[in-house]
C-alpha cells in the first residue's frame, strides 16, 4: 500500500504541480464548533473504542488494533457527520444542478468530489449521503468503519484526510484531548491499512498525485477504473455483507 496522500493545495504532484484545493479559503472541513461541545456529548467513544493494556506485539486481541483508537473514531465521527450535513445542505440549495468549474465557490462539499460526479443526479447524491451516514452509524455502533462500496470508500478516504490534518486547535475545541490517549493516535496510515482493502480509491480523489496532470472531467472518466466511475459507487464489494436495507 500506498503512503498516506492528501488532496490539499500546499502538497505536490509527482512533477511538483500542486492541486488545486476548490474550497474557499475561509471553509473549513471541520465544522465551527459550539462553545459548549465537547466529546462527551455524544457517542462514549472511550468506551465504544477502549483498548486494553496487550502487547502490541504478540496481542491477545488483534481485532482490538484494527479499530481506529477512542480519539480517532471521535475525529472521524466530527468530520463525517460535517460532511453529511454539508452535503444535505448541497441537495438542498442546488438539487440536481451540476457542479462546474465556474461555480465551485457555490458548493459546501460536493464540489470536493471528483469531477465525474458533478453532472450526478439528486438521487445520486442522496445515495452517497447515505453511505456517509452508514459509517457514521458504525462509528456510533463502537465497529470499524470498514467500506462497502466504493462511496463509503470515497467518504472515508476524505473523513481520513480532514482527520489527519487536525492541530491542537481542533483537538482542544472538540475537547478530542479528553479521551484516553493511544500511541496509534497519530497514525492514519495504519488506519487505512486495517479499513481498506486497497487505495485505488486515490486514483479517483487525487489523480494529479498518479498522473501528474490537472484534473478535468473527461481526463478523470477517461482514466478512472470502471469499479470507480459514479454508477458503480453503489455496488457492494463481492466480499462484503450488504448493508440491511440498502
Amino acid at each position: 500500500m500506498t503512503g498516506r496522500k492528501t488532496r490539499h493545495s500546499e502538497d505536490p504532484g509527482p512533477g511538483g504541480v500542486p492541486r488545486p484545493d476548490p474550497r474557499p479559503d475561509a471553509r473549513s472541513s471541520v465544522p465551527d464548533v459550539a462553545d459548549d461541545a465537547s466529546a462527551g456529548d455524544g457517542p462514549d467513544f472511550a468506551a465504544l473504542f477502549r483498548r486494553s493494556d496487550q502487547d502490541r506485539e504478540n496481542p491477545v486481541d488483534p481485532d482490538e488494533l484494527e479499530r481506529p483508537t477512542p480519539r480517532q473514531a471521535a475525529q472521524l465521527h466530527v468530520c463525517l457527520s460535517a460532511m453529511s450535513d454539508q452535503v444535505r445542505l448541497d441537495i438542498e440549495r442546488h438539487r440536481g444542478k451540476p457542479v462546474t468549474f465556474d461555480n465551485l465557490l457555490d458548493w459546501d462539499r460536493l464540489s470536493a468530489l471528483p469531477a465525474a460526479t458533478w453532472r450526478q443526479n439528486m438521487a445520486w447524491r442522496r445515495r452517497y449521503r447515505a453511505c456517509i451516514d452508514d459509517l457514521i452509524g458504525d462509528l456510533e455502533e463502537g465497529k470499524a468503519p470498514i467500506p462497502r462500496c466504493a462511496g463509503e470508500e470515497v467518504a472515508l478516504s476524505l473523513a481520513i484526510d480532514e482527520a489527519s490534518d487536525w492541530g491542537p486547535e481542533e483537538f482542544r475545541d472538540w475537547k478530542i484531548d479528553t479521551l484516553p490517549d493511544d500511541p496509534d493516535d497519530p497514525d492514519w496510515n495504519l488506519v487505512t491499512d486495517c479499513l481498506f482493502q486497497n487505495m485505488d480509491v486515490e486514483m479517483i480523489l487525487w489523480p494529479a498525485l498518479f498522473l501528474d496532470r490537472w484534473e478535468t472531467p473527461v481526463e478523470v472518466e477517461r482514466h478512472t477504473p470502471i469499479d470507480y466511475l459514479p454508477p458503480a459507487w453503489f455496488d457492494w464489494f463481492l466480499n462484503v455483507e450488504p448493508r440491511p436495507g440498502r
